[in-house]
């Protein structure tokens, strides 16, 4: 399914390739089944649509990789806003639905599998600016993501799970990293993953509260 983002800082809306409810409720059953790989990445979540604002405020001239792209808001914006961004994942499942994202609006956006909880090195070329959105939301990958944001000038990451911000931070803290953070508000609307929670249409709105962290050098952003 194909949906528009409006984004403040762009002329015209862009066109966001998602699972369908029915598709990403089945990936959501067969991952809880241990049958498939995790889901969440089949849909677009609302710390992307915030950090893709902050991103193009802030118009860094940097080499950029986005960690846990999934359908891949974030990398799309920069790319629509002149921006050189790689998006990865840790599954090409939904790299191939931000492909046919980027296809559409004849932007390029070049991908890349990429486990970022692995010791495997950042994809090349060699970023200065990490960004992640709504990627931290287990112990192992609050973890991993401040591990990588030290493997750049600077980051910017995006919370709405706010479970593991905490541990997030701590991660942070324990690679020497500074940071600040504001806190933003915006209703949302997303595939709901089980049936429990969706509307007649399968999806669910909601109230979300979206933690954005600006990460070392702020030279740069």
């Amino acid at each position: 399914m194909v949906r528009e983002i409006i984004l403040a800082s762009l002329s015209r809306p862009l066109l966001l390739h998602e699972a369908t409810p029915e598709a990403l409720r089945a990936a959501t059953a067969n991952f809880e089944r241990g049958r498939a790989a995790d889901p969440f990445g089949l849909a677009c979540w609302p710390a992307a649509r915030v950090l893709a604002e902050a991103l193009l405020e802030r118009r860094p001239s940097a080499s950029i990789v986005e960690l846990g792209a999934g359908t891949g808001l974030v990398s799309l914006a920069a790319a629509a806003g002149g921006l050189r961004c790689v998006a990865t994942d840790v599954s090409d499942e939904p790299l191939a639905l931000l492909r046919a994202s980027a296809a559409a609006q004849s932007l390029r956006v070049p991908t890349a599998v990429f486990d970022f909880t692995s010791d495997a090195p950042l994809p090349s070329p060699a970023p200065t600016l990490i960004v992640a959105a709504d990627a931290i939301y287990n112990d192992e990958l609050a973890d991993a993501c401040a591990r990588r944001c030290a493997e750049a000038a600077g980051a910017l990451v995006a919370d709405s799970v706010g479970v593991y911000r905490a541990r997030f931070e701590s991660a942070l803290a324990d690679s020497g990293l500074r940071w600040r953070s504001e806190n933003t508000r915006l209703r949302w609307s997303a595939a709901a993953l089980t049936e429990r929670n969706a509307d007649a249409d399968g999806r669910r709105e909601y109230d979300a509260e979206v933690e954005v962290y600006e990460i070392g050098s702020v030279s740069i952003l």
